[in-house]
């Protein structure tokens, strides 16, 4: 069996510590980054992320299919340029709803204004297609 000294255990300790915090910082950079979706509502995905979940919240909607499209940036490092989601109401109706990345009703508003947004441009779309 292995005998470590205290130093020995206190270099064992730190070196698990480092080595913890490391990980921690990989994972938190790869959800950060978009290279895990895991449901945040931040970073490159996030704009994404909080449409489909104010969809999936809706009693008035329900998600049909959703799309993203990424453009690499680099071989390591992508970004979200436009994405969208096809609803569909109680009566059986579809609506496809576009979205840019960066665009006004994603920056500039709260969870409450982006679900009232999605509301009135879906019965817009269902009446457009009537």
């Amino acid at each position: 069996m292995l005998a470590l000294n205290k130093e020995g255990l206190r270099s064992l300790g730190k070196a698990t510590l480092i080595a913890g915090i490391l990980v921690g910082l990989v994972f938190g950079f790869r959800i950060q980054m978009g290279f895990m979706d895991v449901g945040q509502e931040f970073g490159v995905i996030g704009d994404y992320n909080r449409v489909v979940h104010l969809v999936e919240e809706s009693e008035e909607l329900e998600l049909v299919r959703s799309r993203m499209r990424r453009v690499a940036q680099f071989a390591f490092f992508s970004t979200v340029t436009n994405f969208s989601v096809t609803v569909e109401n109680a009566d059986g109706k579809q609506a496809v709803l576009t979205f840019q990345s960066g665009s006004p009703e994603l920056e500039n508003s709260s969870r409450e204004e982006l679900r009232e947004y999605l509301l009135d441009r879906a019965h817009a779309e269902f009446l457009r297609s009537e």
